[in-house]
């Protein structure tokens, strides 16, 4: 009897140990598969590091070989200037620009910042407040010899400006009375002498009777005409009141 109580004994015992065996086995299964997890989050967060570092290698890269801008002196800039006409300067002013903020201390800077913005104004709708200020601003200014005759012209631009815009007023008018093609329109304007003041000096107004004598050529127009005159009546009212 005592012998089967020792047998059953053992066998208790051994089925503890098993058990307790398949507990620790399953217990280093788990951690085996959170330990594989753990490496694949770890790959993944060198994997973004590496793909980071190559980045800001690759930006310092770039930084350390550009090359910042130094500044100019006048002397360096008056010969950038002089290979340009004013109109030359206007139409390339993003370049130009570029060039006098470099020498941004000079007083030929500040002049050529004024002229650009002052040839720029004949190129929008005319403003009163801003035309008159021009004017003030060209009496003191002053541009390299080569621009001489180019900021006569300009100068003169400007203080016509409104005058022109009652000029172009009244061709407008006389647009409305003719008919044919843009050239037979463009024509009978010129034999007339009707464009006399009205010059590419102005850009803005010499653009507005391009625009209406095709308006008038093919007898339409619509919003975009309404839109014109719109246009000119809020930017000189005295010369367009009766449109």
């Amino acid at each position: 009897m005592r012998q089967y109580i020792l047998i059953i004994f053992a066998l208790v015992c051994a089925i503890n140990v098993f058990g307790q065996n398949r507990r620790v086995e399953k217990s280093i299964e788990k951690a085996i598969e959170a330990n594989d997890v753990i490496i694949e989050d770890l790959k993944d967060t060198i994997s973004m590091l590496s793909s980071q570092s190559s980045k800001l290698d690759s930006v310092i890269h770039r930084i350390s070989k550009r090359q910042f801008p130094r500044s100019i002196s006048e002397q360096e800039l008056a010969v950038e200037l002089q290979k340009l006409t004013i109109k030359g300067i206007w139409q390339n002013h993003n370049n130009i620009q570029a060039k006098l903020k470099l020498a941004k201390d000079t007083e030929l800077s500040k002049y050529y910042f004024q002229i650009i913005e002052i040839y720029n104004s004949l190129n929008i709708p005319y403003n009163e407040t801003t035309n008159s200020e021009n004017i003030k601003l060209l009496e003191n200014i002053k541009l390299l010899d080569c621009h001489v005759d180019d900021y006569k012209i300009l100068s003169s631009s400007v203080n016509d400006y409104r005058f022109v815009m009652f000029e172009l007023a009244r061709v407008l008018k006389i647009i409305d009375d003719l008919s044919g093609t843009p050239k037979d329109i463009k024509e009978k304007l010129n034999e007339s002498n009707e464009l006399e003041f009205i010059t590419d000096n102005i850009p803005y107004a010499h653009r507005c009777v391009e625009r209406y004598i095709n308006f008038r050529a093919s007898n339409r127009g619509g919003n975009a005409k309404a839109d014109l005159l719109s246009e000119l009546k809020q930017a000189c009212p005295d010369a367009f009141s009766d449109f």
